[in-house]
This record gives C-alpha cells, structure tokens and sequence, in this order.
C-alpha cells in the first residue's frame, strides 16, 4: 500500500476509531462479564472526581444513549449495505449487455476486475463491491466514447478497485456513523473521499501524459463525491500542482477532543 494523502487519513480514522472503540468494548466487557482483569484498564477515579459522581452519572447516561444508538445504526446501516449489494448484483446480472460485457472482459482481462455494460441510454459509469469490485458503464456512455476516453475512464476505475477504495470507504464510514459525536472523524472522511478521487485522477493523467482535454472531461461521466468535484475541476484544469484540501477547522478539533474527553470520563468507574 503506498504512502499517500488517502491512505494517511484512511489509516488516522481507524486509529481514532479503534482507540474510542477499544474504550467502549472493554468498559462493557467489564460491566456486564464482570472481568476482573479489564478492572485494571476501566478503573480510574482520582479523589477530585469523586464530588462530581452526579455530573458524571448523568454523563455517563448521555453518552450509554447516544452509544446505544450509534450501534443500533451502525446494525441497520450494515444490513442496507449487504441488501443494496445483493440487490445491485440482481440489477446488473439482468441489465446487462453479454456481447458488450464479454467483449469489455476480454479487453481488459489483465486487471482480472469483472466489468458490466447495462443496457442504457443514459451516459453513466461507476465502480461498486467491497470485497470483489466490480465496473458498471452503460451502453449509452459507451457508444459516445472514443479509444482515448474510454482508456481513461477505466483506468480511473481501475485505480479505485486496485486501491480497495470502496471497501475503504465503507469502513470509514461505519466509523463516522458510529461515533458522530467526535466531529474531527466527519472531515477526515471528507478529507479522504476527496484524495480517493484525486489520486484517481492523478493515475489516469500519470498513465495519459498527453492530457488531452477530452481526456478530462471523460473523467467526470466516473461517479465521484459532490464535495470532490470542485479540487476535481481544480486539479485538472487549473494545472494546480497541489491542491489545497482542508483536513479540519480548530472548531471541530476542540470539540471532538472535549467529546472524546467526556466520553472516557463518562465511562470511568468510580
């Protein structure tokens, strides 16, 4: 896996995510199997708190709440995502062109990632699987696409699957969604869907030094982020050679810390 921008934010949310995480699940282990062992780890009350055990009861009761809840999401969210995948399987298998699918397989059967073309007039193309990945373009881009273009356009996929970038997102958005009380996670995820869909870019012109403006319009029929199209136009027409990309404002550093500052005092036994 290369060191880049992407990979740094993805890497730093899994950090963030696991450590808050590893707070909750050993609190709980410990006050429901009552292990002794995980005493040590969850016990911490200095002599000062003990005249705030209210304020920290109640606490403790906001975030058990909003704790709760976030799993009960974090539950449903994963069960819409395995519907919706069934679900788009189903779609695809039956929309599907076999002589253009076959013929898109045989092209670029080194990548070895299956590819379906839909029976579509509507000009359209997106990458979609977690754990096996798959390209979706409709007949009606297809056709409008000279040897060039479509190079591109596949080549950006490409770039997606082999970076594992869908199942990327997923597992960042789980821990956005399950911890939405730590608003710092909310930017970086911003932050690396937008990278994701650079560093894709990027790929294709690196592969296509030509640049050729065509080229670069194909690029945007490839499903992306709202929030990344303007560093997109950016980056590929302003010949901008580093985008500026806000990570996260001083604000929702300060309250994800408070949050987070709460959240193990909430959780520490008295």
């Amino acid at each position: 896996m290369h060191i880049n921008r992407a990979n740094i934010a993805f890497f730093v949310m899994i950090a963030l995510g696991g450590v808050v995480w590893a707070k909750i699940a050993i609190q709980l282990l410990h006050d429901y199997f009552n292990f002794n062992r995980l005493a040590t780890l969850t016990h911490f009350c200095p002599l000062y708190l003990h005249g705030l055990a209210g304020v920290h009861d109640s606490i403790s009761v906001v975030f058990q709440i909003i704790i709760a809840s976030c799993m009960v999401f974090t539950i449903c969210r994963m069960g819409f995502e395995i519907r919706n995948s069934y679900d788009m399987d189903r779609y695809v298998n039956n929309s599907k062109n076999k002589v253009w699918s076959h013929y898109m397989n045989a092209r670029f059967r080194i990548w070895n990632i299956p590819i379906y073309v839909i029976e579509n007039d509507e000009k359209y193309t997106y990458t979609y699987g977690f754990l096996h990945s798959k390209i979706v373009i409709s007949s009606g881009l297809l056709v409008q696409l000279d040897e060039d273009t479509l190079n591109a356009v596949m080549l950006r996929h490409y770039c997606h699957c082999s970076s594992r970038n869908p199942l990327k997102s997923l597992i960042v958005w789980f821990i956005k969604g399950s911890l939405p009380f730590i608003p710092i996670n909310h930017a970086i995820f911003h932050y690396l869907r937008i990278w994701m869909e650079l560093r894709a870019d990027e790929f294709v012109l690196k592969i296509m030094p030509n640049r050729k403006t065509g080229v670069k319009t194909a690029l945007f029929y490839c499903d992306s982020p709202v929030q990344a199209l303007p560093y997109r136009v950016e980056h590929l027409y302003k010949s901008c050679s580093v985008v500026k990309v806000p990570v996260w404002t001083t604000g929702s550093v300060l309250i994800s810390i408070i949050m987070t500052c709460l959240l193990i005092f909430s959780m520490t036994s008295c």
